[in-house]
């Protein structure tokens, strides 16, 4: 019996190599609900890998099947979270120039939407990019994402002559990016007298009279 060529063998290994990747997707999409409960009392760095496959219902063999540890755990939540508030902010980038306030107040609401059930992962990887070089990196990537969008939909609104022409957009898109993103991780679920209907109408404000 002739053996595999090595063409055969080489597409079997991508092939396991895709399986893998889409279980890991699995389970870190699995696991993300565990790990918010859990970060409601607890801080990320004092979880334990055992509190968040009970909470989750794994098994510990299945964890380390796909993560090598838990900041590896982290680094794929913050991809799948990252990549679905970015695809949010996207309703506000694509806005038309002449886009009318309760459009942008509609784009605002649908980002704060997305966000909220996240607040408390995207807390602990603010404090996790000071110490792991690999979240920060993933994260500073996404930033990067947002900032661009950003200034691109100031370029596009300074050039339709809607927007304000005295502005610097790579400048100011960077200001708002980390702005949003501070604003979004204390605010966005509200508390206090902070409510987050208040807390909406409040930043479109903000941001409709800085850019017009």
């Amino acid at each position: 019996m002739s053996s595999a060529s090595p063409s055969s063998t080489s597409r079997r290994a991508e092939s396991l190599d895709r399986r893998h990747i889409e279980r890991r997707e699995l389970i870190s999409r699995w696991l993300l609900p565990a790990v918010e409960r859990l970060l409601e009392e607890q801080t990320y760095p004092s979880l334990t890998v055992d509190q968040m496959v009970a909470e989750a219902e794994l098994s510990r063999s299945t964890f380390y099947n796909y993560f090598e540890d838990k900041s590896d755990l982290l680094r794929a939540l913050t991809g799948d979270v990252m990549s679905t508030i970015v695809d949010a902010t996207r309703m506000w980038w694509q806005l038309a120039p002449s886009g009318t306030k309760d459009e942008f107040h509609a784009a605002l609401a649908h980002l704060f939407a997305i966000y909220s059930p996240h607040t408390t992962l995207m807390r602990a990887v603010a404090e996790s990019i000071s110490h792991d070089a690999r979240v920060r990196e993933e994260f500073m990537a996404y930033m990067a994402s947002g900032q661009q969008g950003i200034a691109d939909y100031i370029r596009t609104g300074q050039t339709a002559g809607v927007l304000r022409t005295d502005l610097d957009a790579d400048a100011t898109a960077a200001w708002l990016t980390w702005m949003m993103e501070r604003g979004l991780s204390q605010l966005s679920l509200g508390s206090g007298e902070y409510e987050p209907e208040r807390v909406l109408a409040a930043v479109v404000d903000i941001l409709w009279k800085a850019l017009h």
